[in-house]
C-alpha cells in the first residue's frame, strides 16, 4: 500500500501559554483522498490548516508539539524560505474569503500569473497565457477578458474560482479547501465542488475539506475527521461516520442537518440542536470536553480524558462510543 502524502502526528498549538488550541492533532491523508474536517466554530479546524502550513496568523500561537510530514518531509522542522519554496508547489491552501485573501491592488491575472512564475521557469508572456487556461479550467467564461479586472469588480463565485486557479497554478500534491464554498449559494457551491473533483481525477491531488456542511461531507469526502476544542473525537469513513456516528457529538451534528418532508411547514418537527457552545480556552476541563454539552456525560468523562482508540478503521474518543449510558 503505498505511504500517505500527509501524516500529521500530535500536533498541538499553545495559545500564550493559556490553553491548546490544538491538542495531539493526528491523522493520515493519502493520495488522491480527499478528507472532510467538521466541527463547530472555535473547534480548531481552520488553526489545523494554518498550522500544517506554517502560517500562524499570531506571534502569541506557537506549535509546541508534534510533526507534519509532507511526502516524508517534517514541514515543522522547515526553514521559512523552504516553506516557501513548499506553499504553491507541495501544497496549496483555497481560504475562507477571497476578498481577504486576495491582493486588491493588483489585478487577478498578475496574481495567479505570479504563482505560476513561482512554480516554474517561464516568461510573463508565457505565464499570462497559462493564467487563461487555468480561469478556463476553474469555469471563468471568456478567461481573458477578467485578466485585467481587480477583485472587487469580480462576483463572489468568480473571485472564489480565482483563489482555487491560484491553489492549482503549482499542482500542489496537497490542496487545503478552508470553507471553500462560504456565503456562496448552491448553485455555485456545486460548479466549484465539481472543479475540485475534475481537478482532483485529473492529476490526483490529495484534498483536505474543512466545512460545516455535511452534504459537502457526503458528496465529496472518502473520510471524516470531526473536531471538537481542539481534539479528534471522531474518525472513520464517509459511509461510517454519516450512517452509524457513534460520538454524541457526531450524531448532534448530524442530527441538526434538516430534512425535507411532504408533510406541511407547520407539521414538521422542530430541529433538534446541541446545548450549549464550545468552550473557551480558559472554559475547557480536565475530563472529556464535551461532557458539559453530553446526555451520556457521568462523573467519570469530566474527570478523565477520553483517549482515541482506534477499531475497524475508525477513531473515536469517548467514554460510551457503543452508545451505552451505562458504564
Amino acid at each position: 500500500m503505498e505511504p500517505a502524502i500527509l501524516k500529521v502526528r500530535d500536533l498541538t498549538v499553545d495559545f500564550r501559554g493559556t490553553g491548546k488550541i490544538l491538542d495531539r492533532v493526528s491523522f493520515d491523508l493519502d493520495r488522491g483522498q480527499t478528507i472532510g474536517i467538521v466541527g463547530e466554530s472555535g473547534c480548531g479546524k481552520s488553526m489545523m490548516a494554518l498550522s500544517i502550513m506554517r502560517l500562524m496568523p499570531s506571534l502569541a500561537l506557537r506549535i509546541t508539539g508534534g510533526r507534519v510530514e509532507l511526502d516524508g518531509e517534517d514541514l515543522l522542522e522547515a526553514s521559512d524560505q523552504r516553506m516557501r519554496e513548499v506553499r504553491g508547489s507541495k501544497a496549496a491552501m483555497i481560504f475562507q474569503d477571497p476578498m481577504t485573501s486576495l491582493n486588491p491592488l493588483y489585478t487577478i491575472g498578475d496574481q495567479i500569473a505570479e504563482s505560476i512564475r513561482k512554480n516554474g521557469q517561464v516568461d510573463r508572456r508565457e505565464a499570462m497565457a497559462k493564467t487563461v487556461g487555468m480561469l478556463k479550467a476553474v469555469g471563468i467564461p471568456d478567461p481573458a477578458r477578467h485578466l485585467g479586472e481587480y477583485p472587487h469588480q469580480l462576483s463572489g463565485g468568480k473571485r472564489q474560482r480565482v483563489m482555487i486557479a491560484m491553489a492549482l497554478a503549482g499542482n500542489p500534491d496537497v490542496l487545503i479547501a478552508d470553507e471553500p464554498t462560504t456565503a456562496l449559494d448552491v448553485t455555485v457551491q456545486a460548479q466549484i465542488f465539481e472543479q475540485l473533483r475534475a481537478m482532483q481525477e485529473k492529476s490526483g491531488t490529495s484534498i483536505i475539506l474543512i466545512t460545516h456542511d455535511m452534504g459537502a461531507v457526503a458528496e465529496m469526502a472518502d473520510r471524516v475527521v470531526v473536531m471538537y476544542a481542539g481534539r479528534i473525537v471522531e474518525e472513520g469513513s464517509v459511509e461510517d461516520i454519516l450512517d452509524t456516528p457513534r460520538h454524541p457529538y457526531t450524531r448532534g451534528l448530524i442530527a441538526c442537518i434538516p430534512h425535507l418532508s411532504d408533510e406541511p411547514f407547520d407539521a414538521w418537527p422542530l430541529l433538534p440542536v446541541i446545548p450549549g457552545a464550545v468552550p473557551g480556552l480558559a472554559e475547557r476541563q480536565a475530563g472529556c470536553t464535551f461532557a458539559p454539552r453530553c446526555p451520556l456525560a457521568d462523573r467519570h468523562c469530566r474527570e478523565n480524558v477520553p483517549p482515541l482508540v482506534e477499531s475497524a478503521g475508525r477513531r473515536i474518543a469517548c467514554w460510551h462510543g457503543d452508545g451505552d449510558s451505562a458504564r
